[in-house]
């Protein structure tokens, strides 16, 4: 085996032991966003409603909201994908990207939402189900995310999607 297909399975677990002890931690109703509070800091509530408005954009497929969140350098990364382009670097191809979301699906909802502020740095990192209707045969799509989205100065830089890439959308008509 070698060491980034080790790096990628140790990865990998963490993230779902993280995830289950998260979600044992925090029960939370069947919609709506929760913050989850930090024990040594209150959380600021500017990045949180970054976060808050970033998926309130990809919700509404508003393209311009989106634009308005992040920097012009912006990147955003799928570490699990398995499609041939999992970094999208720039505004223009970042847009490329979430507009194709917008054309694969007709709906883009996400539910029980957790949103924590990082005590060390500049993150916010977003736990979601996601709760799409697929445009192209109206079939639904449910898949788990966790984003770590980077601010600087405002702006989101950064977005890190991991999702489980073994639940692929079937967009055939």
């Amino acid at each position: 085996m070698n060491r980034k297909t080790l790096l990628t399975i140790t990865s990998a677990f963490l993230l779902c032991v993280s995830l289950s002890f998260i979600t044992q931690q925090n029960s939370t109703p069947s919609s709506g966003v929760v913050v989850a509070k930090t024990r040594r800091r209150k959380p600021s509530t500017r990045p949180i409603r970054i976060a808050q408005k970033l998926i309130k954009a990809v919700e509404t497929q508003d393209i311009d909201k989106f634009n308005q969140l992040v920097a012009e350098d912006i990147t955003f990364e799928l570490p699990f994908s398995q499609s041939e382009a999992t970094v999208f670097k720039g505004r223009e191809q970042v847009n490329g990207y979430i507009n194709n979301i917008f054309e694969v699906f007709s709906q883009s909802r996400f539910v029980d939402t957790v949103i924590r502020e990082s005590k060390f740095d500049n993150v916010v990192i977003v736990e979601t189900k996601g709760d799409f209707i697929i445009a192209s045969n109206q079939k639904p799509y449910q898949n788990r995310y966790v984003f770590f989205v980077e601010l600087e100065k405002g702006k989101i830089n950064s977005i890190r999607e991991y999702s489980n890439p073994s639940i692929v959308p079937d967009i055939s008509s």
